[in-house]
């Protein structure tokens, strides 16, 4: 596997993946290849810059063996990705003023499995228990770019909060309880917040971009095939023009670090050998909660991991800063492996 950045795009089902797999041939001219990793198999949908795109199909739904919790914990196992896109089909929740092919993004999701049902004056109450979970930034920030600059007017996109949960929501009743409680929901799927859990997790940056295919509202057998096709096109398209976004912030970001290493590399050729020594020494110490070093000082222990191979404790030191200095050393992952 190579050092360059990594991104995962997941998707739920058959069609969803033909979808992913159609708009990014357009990119690589080429179907793409299959690759083993542990007990799952990856598409290596392209190469952009420095960025290498996989896909994997998980089961619907989030907490299913096999579902998109379990996939994207094992993805990001795998493949290190800096970050995960869920692309495929969505319910909407306003038909007067949404239509079947939108593009749904996700600023934050309501997870709205977990709830307490009681009776509130002989009615049904429902009282939501789920995470409200933001988007990443970084990932929101790009798709709201990339929104802002979408010449397809066939195609529109639109950005809020997604529903989330275990059930195939076709149910008007249900659906009119959930807006109630969430009335800025812009659309409603299976796998966000599965998908969520596990990057949240491993601190890895989410966002869902999804089609509307149906309205949740017990019409679902009424909209044909042809609904979910164009619904996943369109996510597809979207998340395509997206990920190029991002593969040019990655280059970016990249050539960053690089200038940062080559700078401070710099200053290991005015260290003599003992002050070197000591710096290793002192990076071995347990350190108390009230002498933490200063993040100049942490990004140059990164460095030095990099002119450490003479140094038989090399792996204690790389997984020593890893663990105490995540938010930093992050910076230098390619120095800590």
């Amino acid at each position: 596997m190579s050092d360059d950045s990594r991104l995962v795009v997941i998707t739920a089902n058959e069609l969803e993946s033909r979808a992913v797999i159609d708009s990014f041939r357009v990119l690589s001219r080429q179907t793409p290849d299959v690759i083993p990793l542990g007990d799952l198999f990856y598409r290596s949908l392209c190469k952009i810059d420095s960025l290498d795109v996989f896909m994997i199909e998980s089961r619907q739904g989030s907490a299913s063996l096999g579902g998109s919790l379990q996939t994207v914990q094992k993805a990001i196992d795998a493949l290190a990705p800096t970050g995960v896109i869920l692309v495929g089909t969505a319910f909407g929740t306003n038909p007067a003023r949404q239509s079947l092919g939108d593009v749904l993004v996700s600023d934050r999701i309501m997870i709205y499995g977990p709830q307490r049902v009681g009776v509130k004056d002989r009615r049904t109450s429902i009282i939501p228990r789920g995470a409200r979970p933001d988007a990443s930034p970084r990932l929101l920030n790009i798709c709201k770019t990339v929104r802002a600059g979408w010449t397809n007017t066939d195609i529109e996109v639109r950005v809020g909060l997604l529903l989330s949960g275990e059930s195939l929501l076709d149910n008007p009743r249900l659906l009119k309880q959930l807006l109630r409680l969430e009335p800025e929901a812009i659309g409603g799927e299976m796998e966000a917040s599965g998908v969520y859990a596990a990057c949240h997790a491993a601190q890895v940056d989410w966002i869902v971009i999804k089609g509307l295919s149906d309205w949740g509202n017990g019409t679902k057998s009424q909209q044909g095939e042809f609904d979910q096709q164009l619904a996943a096109h369109n996510a597809a398209a979207f998340a395509l023009s997206v990920i190029q976004l991002a593969a040019r912030n990655s280059a970016i970001v990249n050539s960053v670090h690089e200038t940062e290493f080559r700078q401070l590399r710099g200053l290991l050729d005015l260290l003599a050998d003992a002050e070197f020594r000591d710096m290793i020494r002192s990076l071995l110490e347990p350190k108390e909660q009230n002498t933490m070093p200063s993040p100049l000082t942490i990004i140059d222990r990164g460095t030095f991991l990099g002119h450490m191979d003479v140094l038989g404790r090399l792996p204690d030191v790389a997984r020593r800063l890893r663990t105490d200095y995540p938010e930093r050393v992050l910076l230098n992952r390619k120095l800590a492996k």
